[in-house]
This record gives structure tokens, sequence and C-alpha cells, in this order.
């Protein structure tokens, strides 16, 4: 219900993006079939990396948001060598990490949340905090609810 509206469509730009959407899919579907590993497949950026779920395992994603520190739109994580891997008295955990190291604290104990976290990290050669929260206006990450810890 409600009012009508006409919209006019030009079907020579609608049929060739239908037929340019088609090869793009083609194309993805032989690469997956010839066996090419998801990275490959992967175009890094700000919007497309935010909420997707494949990130932190993502060489690709990994390679283009090194350095990117506080670059607008792309996600806040943390990753790289642990340099340290503290249990705190409160039962929490805080890690040093990166290169050059930033603190990522106030992190939950629970192995159910963080399972990684059950064994010491310090010098790994690689981890990440995914959807950590920047604190105050330094190097100092702490947890939120969407945020995951990785280890390799």
């Amino acid at each position: 219900t409600g009012d009508r509206t006409a919209v006019a469509v030009d079907h020579a730009r609608a049929t060739g993006l239908l037929d340019h959407a088609i090869e793009v899919l083609t194309a993805h579907n032989e690469s997956v079939a010839g066996g090419i590993g998801a990275d490959a497949l992967a175009a890094p950026s700000a919007e497309g990396c935010r909420f997707c779920d494949y990130r932190p395992g993502c060489a690709r994603y990994h390679e283009a948001a090194t350095g990117r520190g506080d670059a607008e739109g792309w996600p806040s994580d943390v990753f790289g060598p642990v340099a340290e891997h503290r249990l705190l008295g409160n039962g929490g955990h805080m890690l040093l990490i990166g290169d050059p190291p930033v603190r990522v604290r106030g992190l939950s104990g629970d192995p159910d949340r963080h399972p990684d976290l059950s064994s010491d990290l310090t010098g790994s050669d690689f981890a990440g905090a995914y959807d950590v929260e920047r604190l105050g206006g330094g190097h100092s990450f702490g947890e939120e609810p969407r945020t995951v810890i990785y280890a390799v």
C-alpha cells in the first residue's frame, strides 16, 4: 500500500552491470574450483575488512593494515609479536603486543571467552587482539564486547 512511483531504467546499463556481475562470479568460482586460497581472493580495505569474521586469519588484511594505526575507518586491531603476557591479580590478562609494543589490558580471564590466553603467549611470533577499544590518547587498548584474541 502507498503511492506508486515510476522509475526510469536504463536497460543497456542494467544489462551491462548484470553481464559484469556474471563475469566476476564466474571468475571467482573458477578460482575457488582451481584451489586458489582465500587470501588470494581478499581485497583489503577499511570498509571491506571492518566486519569480516575472517580478518584474524587473513594475511592480506595484516599486510594492508600494518602501520595504519589510527587510520580512519580501519578496524581497531593490534597484532604482531608478544613481548609480554601477564596474568593480573584480578584474574584478567594484559598483553604487550606488536612492534613497537602496545598495551592491551583488561582482557577477560574466562577461558571460554579467550581460549588462547590459557597459556603464556610471551615470546609468540604472532598474536592479535581484534576489535579492541583505544583507552585515552596513548598506546593502550582494552576489551570490548566484540574483542577476540588469537595466537598463531
